[in-house]
């Protein structure tokens, strides 16, 4: 320094680089210290893996490569698309090899190359030959400050090996000189760092045909050509670009024929894009991830829920048919979501005509089960379901007419789609007749039913009566010809006469009741005993044996139903068996009767002794004949 008084501003900007050319100094962080034995061991370790580094141009070129590619893979994280209103995502894969992968026609890739390898106009050139068509992104990253990259990669690789091949050092001296090559690293870095940023500042992005994206950032150029390829990739994607989709298929999977109005269609569903593309696609047969594999990939693109949504729809309107591995058909509210993949799906070859269809209407509205337009397909189930009902209510057990054959119902129950709405419709006749047939026998049932269960009633109870194997001969003939409908009704009249047997007979024996015990009440009120007794203790006997007033039998007799509720109470048996036992029961009356008015009888134990000549005989008697005296006083006993 010469001059004091024109400052050190001069001096300040040549320090730096002098000091770093010092051989007696050491940088460590932001300061400068003497060499050390130590230092100088370190520095000989750097300069040696310099020296050996310089010849290894490969090395060099890799660690550039690793570190442009380094770039990319953090970049690589803001590089996502979401594709139209469905906001489907979108991949953009990275390439760095000199030629461009066989699939780049069903990718979007970014094709990147770097003025190391390859010069600008070559991808410019290839950009162009790509052509319109093409999705690929090609990504020129300029070679500047080639030099001073490689001298930093030189020094950042050598101070690296250089701290790997030392140990820790355990003097002041010696993490000093480590602290120094440590600074090289890391200042090495920092200027790999610095000149990438600038590199990357400087890349040209270029669609396939040549034109070159715009933006503010490498990342800004890639997305706005990769969003420009994605109409490239997926032209046909706008056909099932609705967020809506995934409402179709739950719709559809629910049975609804209209689901497509989720995405605002009302037309006929083969006429809906996706739904024609799908159909055409099937032809003669495809599984369900064929199917998907193939319209979720370019030209196509489409969402996953369009796909399954299509095909839900497809199958619930009656075009496709879809069937297990086993070779089962499937119904269409019984394909779950997650075996679409297995299942094959085949375009329907029987269609529908409007008459058809008309006919199917027609017995749906008689069969009273609801349904939407364009939803027939749908209420089948229930019609068929209805048309078992009515088939087990129009007969059964004996004497009901046997129950019709179903098989026209099963037969209907093995076919599905279209094929089944047009068989129902071929037998629109027949089964407009079976639905009148069956409804009107199973309401004669319901009307002649009852008066049979009366009849089977009446009958258990007629065993003793006369004429009662007429009467249940006639009743096993109904049952053995199932004329429970007959003309005239065979029942009505046999309920008719078995009710007035029994009637009579119930009203003989209640008659009988009454006399009989008319009869023994006089007995009673003509013994001399019972007319002793008290009112309560009469009352009390009569109760005991129920012969009291409120144990007659109460016998109903004005209809069938009041004589099947008397002997419910009272079988035929069971009041003959009352009626006969009333004298039994009045002499009972009248023997316990004489009993009360008896005195009381005292029991008298007498005296065990062993008697060993007449002496003691003689004392033994005298002692009971005074003991038996004593109890004679007090009434009669009885000797134990």
């Amino acid at each position: 320094m010469e001059d004091i008084n024109a400052g050190c501003g001069a001096l300040r900007s040549t320090l730096p680089a002098l000091l770093n050319e010092c051989d007696l100094l050491i940088k460590v962080g932001d300061e400068y210290r003497i060499q050390t034995p130590e230092s100088v061991a370190y520095n000989e370790l750097l300069r040696n893996q310099r020296n050996e580094l310089a010849n290894q141009t490969f090395k060099i070129d890799a660690e550039r490569s690793f570190r442009i590619r380094g770039r990319f893979a953090e970049l690589g994280k803001k590089l996502s698309l979401t594709h139209g209103a469905s906001k489907e995502s979108r991949t953009i894969s990275t390439y760095f090899d000199s030629a461009l992968p066989n699939d780049s026609g069903k990718k979007i890739y970014a094709w990147i190359r770097d003025g190391w390898n390859t010069d600008e106009s070559t991808v410019v050139a290839d950009a162009r030959q790509a052509g319109n068509q093409s999705p690929t992104v090609f990504v020129f990253i300029p070679k500047r400050q080639a030099d001073d990259l490689r001298n930093n990669i030189i020094d950042f690789r050598a101070s690296k090996a250089t701290l790997e091949l030392k140990e820790a050092p355990s003097t002041n001296e010696g993490r000093d000189a480590r602290m120094h090559i440590e600074t090289i690293r890391q200042t090495a870095e920092q200027r790999i760092n610095q000149i990438l940023d600038g590199v990357f500042s400087q890349a040209r992005v270029f669609q396939a045909g040549g034109s070159e994206a715009s933006g503010d950032s490498l990342v800004e150029m890639i997305l706005e050509a990769a969003n420009s390829s994605l109409a490239r990739l997926f032209p046909k994607f706008p056909e099932a670009d609705n967020a809506n989709w995934g409402k179709v298929y739950e719709k559809a999977s629910k049975g609804a024929a209209d689901a497509l109005s989720a995405i605002g269609f009302h037309g006929e569903v083969p006429e809906n894009p996706v739904c024609k593309a799908i159909l055409g696609f099937i032809g003669g047969g495809k599984k369900g991830i064929d199917i998907r594999e193939h319209f979720t990939a370019p030209p196509f693109g489409w969402p996953k829920d369009a796909v399954d949504g299509g095909l839900q729809i497809l199958l619930v309107a009656g075009h496709i048919r879809a069937k297990d591995d086993r070779g089962n058909q499937i119904k269409p509210t019984d394909l779950e979501r997650r075996d679409i993949g297995k299942t094959a799906f085949l375009v329907e070859t029987k269609i529908v005509s409007a008459e058809q269809k008309l006919l199917v209407k027609k017995l749906l509205q008689k069969a009273e089960c609801p349904f939407k337009a364009g939803e027939e397909i749908a209420a089948v189930p229930a019609f068929l379901e209805k048309l078992a009902k009515l088939a087990a209510g129009a007969g059964g057990e004996a004497p009901m007419p046997a129950k019709p054959s179903k098989l026209v119902i099963d037969e209907l129950k093995s076919l599905m789609g279209n094929e089944l709405l047009v068989m129902i419709a071929t037998k629109h006749d027949e089964l407009d007749k079976m639905i009148d047939t069956w409804t009107a026998l199973k309401k004669s049932i319901e009307v002649r039913w009852p008066g049979w269960a009366t009849l089977k009633d009446l009958i258990s109870h007629i065993d003793a009566l006369r004429d009662a194997e007429a009467y249940r001969v006639q009743a096993e003939a109904i049952e053995a010809q199932r004329s429970l409908l007959d003309e005239p009704d065979p029942v009505a009249p046999l309920v008719s006469s078995v009710t007035n047997v029994l009637r009579e007979e119930l009203v003989r024996l209640a008659h009988d009741y009454e006399n009989r015990h008319k009869l023994g009440m006089e007995r009673l009120q003509e013994d001399r005993n019972w007319n002793k007794l008290e009112p309560e203790q009469r009352s009390e006997l009569l109760s005991k044996h129920n012969l009291a007033e409120s144990d007659k039998p109460g016998v109903k007799v004005e209809d069938t139903a009041a004589v099947l509720e008397t002997l419910r109470s009272l079988p035929i048996s069971a009041f003959r068996d009352r009626v006969d036992a009333l004298l039994e029961r009045f002499d009972r009356v009248l023997a316990e009767a004489a009993a009360l008015l008896e005195p009381e009888v005292t029991s008298v134990s007498l005296p065990k002794h062993v008697l060993k000549n007449s002496a003691d005989l003689e004392s033994w008697l005298n002692q009971v004949r005074e003991q038996l005296e004593k109890a004679l006083g007090k009434g009669p006993v009885r000797i134990k």
